[in-house]
């Protein structure tokens, strides 16, 4: 199994993210950074390099995260879950909430989205998260 790490930046990252990423376990794993100031180009690149490497799982990392050395590990034990596995992460604004949604409908009158309650320990199903 392949991996890619998408990094999606500006010019400079923060040096406790460089860290964690120089300390990550990431055995078959291609790390890649665009760097760019809109976000979804960013984004867009980086999912065409995880096509053309032929990558079985995308990490995407914010380049502001700080997050432990197993992390893959952590989200690959949760794949029979669904397609997408992700952490709990928070807002970095109050409130601090986590970005993660029990219930989340798009129409054209907009968006509404509702949180959990409160944050079980174990692993849940969760409709939407952020990205």
């Amino acid at each position: 199994m392949k991996t890619l790490i998408a990094v999606p930046c500006m010019d400079q990252v923060p040096a406790q993210f460089a860290q964690s990423l120089a300390t990550m376990k990431n055995d078959n794993c291609i790390i890649a950074m665009q760097i760019g100031s809109l976000i979804y180009t960013s984004r867009n690149s980086l999912a065409l390099t995880a096509i053309k490497e032929e990558c079985d799982y995308v990490l995407w990392l914010d380049s502001d995260m700080v997050f432990p050395p197993n992390i893959l590990d952590l989200l690959m034990e949760h794949t029979d879950k669904g397609d997408i596995v992700t952490g709990c992460y928070y807002r970095r604004v109050a409130p601090y909430r986590p970005v993660i949604y029990s219930r989340f409908d798009i129409t054209e009158q907009g968006c509404t989205k509702e949180e959990p309650e409160s944050i079980p320990s174990e692993v849940f199903e969760v409709e939407a998260c952020g990205f």
